[in-house]
């Protein structure tokens, strides 16, 4: 048999982008995101894990904790509010 394809682990790739916007990398947290956001459904909801080869979401769905994680990598990766205020 074949090796299983890879997988996105969707809330640790969100934590890696916080963690890169936390060390001055926003752009490169930006395109975490990005490859993040693909793994979403037509509305938006992320299981536990995504097959990028296969465009399938697999794992627990909907994955509460994966939307938690996106909500806080978009803020790690915002500009402050005293620059949007």
């Amino acid at each position: 048999p074949s090796p299983p394809a890879p997988r996105l682990q969707v809330g640790l790739e969100e934590e890696i982008a916080q963690a890169l916007a936390r060390l001055g990398c926003v752009d490169e947290a930006r395109t975490i995101l990005d490859r993040v956001l693909i793994a979403s459904n037509h509305v938006g909801l992320f299981s536990e894990h995504f097959v990028p080869s296969t465009q399938t979401q697999c794992g627990n769905f909907p994955q509460a904790y994966s939307h938690v994680g996106l909500i806080n990598a978009a803020f790690a990766v915002s500009p402050p509010w005293s620059d949007v205020l």
